[in-house]
């Protein structure tokens, strides 16, 4: 949920989050807008108070509708949902707000009084720095290599992938299997629509044969460099058949 639906800072300081990742991650059988405006007008909220109108950045298409939403906005769009993924949301929301809440409380450090003291909070400042800095070095080429992968519109086929995944006596057909398994694909082996909502997959017709003609297309599932990435994570050479 953290992954999926982080919390941002508004212009004003508010602690936001993106409607259409939430309505994402309730798996809403409805389509968003319909949702969205149903609750709003249920509920009774209200544009720049409870959530602010915003267009997505265009991926050369039509640019889609978003809002940025309060916590408790969020908070009760996920109890109404009366699902288990809307209790889970809530639940996410709530800590959320706990943890907030937490640190503007939480008292301030004491300032050096002497030059003792001030040198110590210096040295322990310098210290910090320094290992946050070699942190960041370690970690740079797999930073980088994860937001490639993210941002890249290159698609991996599902033999691909499992050739990327490296793990002994697995490959197409056993990738295939497990996606189906942990509920990613369908029994024809294409994604559900919550996983291409998500942008794990996408669905590509491809020729079969030499005649390029609409009775020779079949439908190809394509993961794309965010799906990557995730699938990466689930699937370990710990797994088994």
């Amino acid at each position: 949920m953290e992954d999926l639906n982080p919390i941002q800072k508004s212009e004003g300081g508010r602690d936001v989050v993106s409607a259409r990742l939430l309505y994402a991650y309730l798996e809403v059988s409805s389509n968003f807008t319909t949702w969205f405006n149903r609750r709003v007008e249920e509920y009774g909220f209200q544009e720049k108070v409870d959530f602010i109108p915003f267009l997505e950045e265009s991926t050369g298409g039509r640019q889609a509708q978003d809002f940025v939403i309060t916590l408790s906005m969020a908070k009760e769009l996920s109890m109404v949902e009366k699902t288990p993924k809307g209790q889970e949301a809530r639940r996410y929301f709530i800590e959320c707000e706990q943890k907030l809440r937490s640190l503007a409380q939480s008292p301030r450090p004491l300032l050096p009084t002497t030059y003792k003291e001030a040198v110590a909070a210096l040295l322990s400042e310098l210290e910090a720095k320094e290992k946050l800095e070699h942190e960041l070095a370690l970690a740079a080429p797999a930073v980088a290599f994860t937001k490639l992968v993210s941002d890249s519109e290159d698609l991996l086929t599902i033999g691909e992938l499992a050739k990327t995944l490296n793990i002994p006596k697995v490959g197409r057909n056993t990738l295939f299997r497990w996606l189906r398994r942990d509920g990613y694909l369908m029994k024809n082996n294409l994604p559900y629509q919550k996983e291409v909502t998500k942008g794990l997959f996408k669905v590509k017709q491809r020729v079969l044969g030499h005649r390029s003609d609409l009775n020779n297309l079949q439908a190809q599932t394509m993961v794309t460099g965010k799906g990557a990435i995730e699938l990466t994570k689930r699937y370990k050479p710990a797994d088994s058949l």
